[in-house]
């Protein structure tokens, strides 16, 4: 997913990737964390018209992360 032509840049390139994905009200980046192994770093941004209800917004966040997270296989450890 890196371009060959900002590989080439230096052959000891580490390859750490990054993304950013922004919709017209919705952002979102993901990158792997610098200091935790095998750990994400994680925002995500939401834009609201300001009429919205507080619930509402509470809720559509709370929808937003739970996608997220079941995009990305995380499951919460609930314990045995």
């Amino acid at each position: 997913m890196v371009p060959e032509r900002v590989l080439a840049l230096d052959k000891d390139l580490t390859p750490i990737v990054s993304m950013v994905v922004k919709w017209s009200q919705y952002r979102i980046s993901l990158d792997g964390s610098a200091a935790i192994a095998n750990g994400i770093y994680l925002q995500m941004e939401r834009e609201f018209g300001g009429q919205e209800a507080f619930d509402a917004v509470k809720q559509a966040i709370f929808n937003d992360q739970m996608g997220i997270f079941d995009l990305l296989g995380v499951k919460e450890d609930v314990g045995a």
